[in-house]
């Protein structure tokens, strides 16, 4: 299935993670868009270890959360927020199922 996950800030981001986890293994298409506030709650709550969170970019506090959780971020289709160009932003974009 091709499945979009939108991940916001507060509970989101590990709740998020951890649903990335359990749709790749199950084979799934994933594709997943990570709010700013998302971004803020996984520098705070990184358990990576990884030095310098605080000034990385976006993608490196990504990337860090989810491998910390478990999670290839390779293996998944990330889309910025602001892409108003990319196919989800759309209503007219299938997809088999969303979780937001």
């Amino acid at each position: 299935m091709k499945i979009f996950v939108g991940i916001s800030g507060a509970s989101g981001s590990i709740y998020g993670a951890r649903l990335l986890k359990v749709l790749k293994g199950a084979g799934h298409d994933v594709t997943a868009c990570v709010s700013d506030g998302a971004v803020q709650v996984m520098r705070f709550e990184d358990q990576s270890g990884a030095p310098g969170l605080n000034e990385a970019s976006r993608e490196a506090v990504i990337d860090s959360f989810l491998a910390g959780n478990g999670v290839d971020a390779g293996s998944i289709r990330l889309v910025s927020p602001d892409n108003m160009g990319e196919a989800y932003a759309s209503g007219s974009s299938l997809g088999d199922a969303a979780v937001i």
